[in-house]
């Protein structure tokens, strides 16, 4: 008999406790409309499963929203090119979850893949007649009259030659290519059939989707197989509240430090009750308060107020520490929030030149003893006033206008790097900007695409 987990007591922190003990489940899938706390469960999960010198080989990725389940089945059952534990990841897996579906929305999401992935929309259709006891058989021999006309109902504005016209393609391409020995309309049966006998010390299955339906398989064999966690958004400024406090008195725990109720309500105010700004307010706090250990809320008027440059900031800060799963979320927010393309770009190259000026000024000689580890009250003390001297002599320099906690901030960072690492980003930054104004190329594609590679394959941290 299969062993069913309760769900009720579980939360992310005791997840990954369980796995640190070795205790694995085969799959996990964690969901709602909190895209940051999402992000971040799949991140610390994986982290935890798979060992960092294995991730580029035992970790895949897919796109649920665009995914044919045969190539999931394919991975699973490759066995790993190195030994260790496979983590198969599916993002976006919201309509693997969905069974209620109308044929409509199905037929429109069909065409819509049809024009990058051909191949793939003739298996999702035939898969769809198959569902509903039509053969391609009878498609041939009747044409369009074999199909309800509420199929089309999300089409409303294909005339008949239209519709005659894509069916033609997508015979051409069951003859094209042989698919009729495919399992595809088996292949969720199978799926969760795998799932039922894999050992979670070989394989694992993340999900992340932003709603589901309870009453699917393939949740209700989720919840009996692995760990199902929820993420909503809060509703009311207490649930918010809640949640950012969950999410951050961690990381105040581990520096030895608490903040009072002023302070906490100072956050959720400063922040808009957003969790991932909310976390990166309390990691500038941590830094800024340096040996104090009780944060209140007057603390939160010394350090400089959250802007858009401190979002571009923290996007910055998570390319140049490899984090590209971060800086996409940041980048997508600021998009979301209405922000143009070209400003972003433009900020990040800003704050790329800060560090690359605060490598310059660890390069002149001036702040010997001064490394990542330094705090905000030993920099203000003790080396601050040896930068003001020193370009006081040396003439006026750009780094001198910001705030010192900024300075010091990109002084962190820049010791981490070499002035020739920082010249490779700001130089790929710049062919950006170039295309941009150029061609007519998608500017969240391209930054994007630069997130997610640059980072993870260009740029090696100094250790």
């Amino acid at each position: 008999m299969t062993k069913r987990f309760s769900q009720s007591s579980l939360n992310l922190d005791h997840v990954l406790r369980e796995i640190k003990a070795g205790k694995v489940r085969p799959c996990y899938l964690f969901w709602g409309e909190e895209e940051f706390l999402i992000q971040r469960a799949l991140k610390l999960v994986t982290e935890s499963l798979v060992m960092p010198e294995d991730r580029v080989l035992n970790v895949v990725e897919f796109d649920g929203s665009k995914l044919d389940m045969s190539q999931v089945l394919a991975e699973m059952y490759q066995p790993s090119l190195i030994s260790g534990r496979k983590v198969v990841i599916i993002k976006k897996a919201g309509p693997l979850f969905r069974e209620r579906v109308s044929p409509g929305s199905v037929v429109k999401s069909i065409i819509e893949d049809s024009k990058e992935e051909p191949l793939r929309a003739a298996r999702s259709f035939l898969r769809l007649l198959a569902s509903k006891g039509i053969t391609v058989e009878a498609l041939k021999e009747r044409g369009l009259t074999v199909i309800p006309e509420s199929w089309w109902s999300e089409l409303k504005d294909w005339s008949d030659d239209t519709k005659r016209e894509w069916l033609l393609k997508v015979l051409a391409l069951y003859n094209e290519v042989d698919l009729r020995e495919s399992n595809d309309g088996n292949d969720m049966e199978v799926f969760i059939d795998l799932l039922r006998k894999v050992s979670p010390y070989t394989l694992v299955v993340v999900m992340s989707a932003d709603s589901v339906d309870s009453a699917s398989k393939l949740y209700r064999a989720f919840c009996e197989l692995g760990v199902v966690l929820a993420f909503p958004k809060g509703r009311s400024e207490n649930e918010k509240m809640g949640i950012i406090r969950n999410l951050c008195e961690g990381l105040l725990r581990k520096e030895g430090k608490a903040m009072d109720d002023d302070a906490w309500r100072a956050l959720g105010e400063r922040t808009g009750f957003d969790p991932g700004i909310a976390m990166g307010e309390v990691e500038k706090l941590i830094l800024y308060t340096g040996d104090k250990k009780w944060i209140t809320a007057a603390d939160f008027d010394a350090i400089p107020t959250t802007t858009r440059e401190d979002h571009i900031y923290n996007l910055t800060v998570a390319l140049l520490n490899g984090q590209e799963t971060r800086a996409i979320i940041i980048l997508n927010a600021l998009l979301d929030r209405g922000e143009a393309i070209l400003r972003i770009l433009g900020g990040i190259i800003r704050e790329v030149r800060s560090i690359l000026y605060a490598r310059v000024i660890l390069d002149a000689g001036v702040l010997e003893g001064f490394d990542a580890r330094t705090s905000y009250e030993v920099f203000k003390g003790n080396y601050y006033p040896r930068i003001k001297d020193f370009f006081s002599r040396e003439g006026s320099f750009e780094p001198l206008k910001q705030h010192p906690f900024a300075i010091y901030n990109s002084l962190k960072h820049a010791s981490r790097l070499s002035k020739y690492q920082l010249l490779g980003v700001l130089e790929r930054l710049m062919d950006i900007d170039i295309q941009l104004k150029t061609s007519a190329i998608d500017g969240r594609f391209l930054i994007e695409r630069f997130l997610m590679t640059f980072s993870r394959l260009q740029l090696k941290l100094v250790q």
